[in-house]
């Protein structure tokens, strides 16, 4: 699940009423944290990881019964990590990391992202994504970078670059395919 965010014309809450629907999902409430805005946010319903991934209509009612029909889509997955290569490269040079797994999704847009910080051991390393990006010597403490992931879904990988600036070090990786 995660905060989606709707944007549109008379975009409002008739007295705690509003109400966004994710076709055969369920409703759940939303909120319009800006009256000045046409935006209402939602928090998508959960879908346990057995559930069909795939797209969904959304639409909103403001008043908690008619619905709009304005074809929106979110899409549900479930992706894992399942391993991490290469293990290491050499410090002070850009490495493509190539996450393997199942489930991911190009969203569009390069909203994948890497989230690359430092490791406070090697386990938590290997633990965040099925492995970890290492070198060697020197200290890499509180080093953290983001950056762009380009998604494979057909293969079920999606690479990363460290970037050249990351000292040497174990890091952990996270990967994110909607950029949260």
């Amino acid at each position: 699940p995660g905060t989606i965010s709707i944007t549109g014309r008379g975009m409002r809450d008739l007295g705690g009423a509003l109400r966004v629907a994710f076709a055969g999902r369920g409703t759940v409430p939303g909120t319009v944290p800006d009256a000045g805005r046409p935006e209402v946010l939602a928090e998508a319903p959960y879908a346990p990881p057995t559930a069909n991934a795939g797209s969904v209509g959304v639409e909103v009612a403001i008043d908690g019964q008619r619905f709009s029909r304005g074809g929106l889509a979110y899409v549900f997955y479930t992706a894992e990590v399942a391993g991490l290569e290469p293990r290491g490269g050499p410090a002070g040079r850009q490495t493509t990391v190539t996450l393997r797994g199942t489930g991911f999704v190009d969203l569009g847009g390069q909203v994948a992202r890497c989230f690359i910080r430092a490791a406070e051991d090697a386990g938590e390393g290997a633990a965040a994504a099925g492995g970890a990006v290492s070198a060697t010597s020197a200290t890499n403490e509180g080093a953290s970078f983001e950056v762009a992931a380009r998604v494979d879904a057909a293969a079920g990988t999606c690479e990363c670059d460290v970037p050249p600036r990351a000292p040497a070090g174990v890091y952990a990786v996270r990967l994110s395919l909607n950029g949260g």
